[in-house]
């Protein structure tokens, strides 16, 4: 079955529409306010990785167990550290934000923050991405070309928001 991006935002992001942004996603980034540091990252830029290790370093620092790691508010509670947060910064494919949405990236939810932006090779971001979509979440029938051309997934969605950040 192919999908064209019209189908596929209504099928991979059922709730999702190019021009309005559903109050969820909002209300989350007020959230993200209360965080003093924001690592933002695109989506297979490793921040799985960089959370989970941050938060054994801090569990380990604190005397947690190491089922906490992921707890990062209390362990920076615990440890009398600034918050920090973790953003895709409205360029996750859920979202289902277009390159061109203004929420898309948006230097907003930065000001007054530091920030750490997790960069990996945009080219390594979008085959994980593929096989992520295509393989484990089967919500993407078409080739990689098509994948990487799509406005909601692809490469220039990357590269705009690492331009934008």
């Amino acid at each position: 079955m192919n999908f064209r991006t019209e189908s596929f935002l209504g099928w991979f992001y059922p709730k999702a529409r190019p021009t309005q942004v559903e109050p969820s996603y909002r209300d989350r980034q007020e959230k993200k306010r209360k965080n003093s540091t924001i690592v933002l990252s695109v989506p297979k830029a490793g921040r799985t990785w960089h959370r989970l290790t941050l938060g054994h370093y801090l569990a380990m620092k604190s005397g947690s167990p190491d089922t906490d790691a992921l707890k990062l508010h209390t362990l920076c509670d615990r440890l009398a550290l600034p918050r920090i947060g973790y953003s895709h910064g409205g360029t996750a494919f859920g979202e289902g934000l277009p390159t061109a949405h203004p929420f898309m990236a948006s230097p907003e939810l930065l000001r007054g923050k530091r920030v750490l932006c997790l960069i990996r090779d945009p080219r390594d971001i979008i085959v994980s991405a593929f096989h992520d979509a295509r393989d484990r979440r089967k919500r993407w029938s078409l080739g990689l070309a098509e994948f990487i051309r799509d406005d909601i997934a692809g490469i220039e969605k990357i590269l705009v928001a690492y331009a934008r950040w």
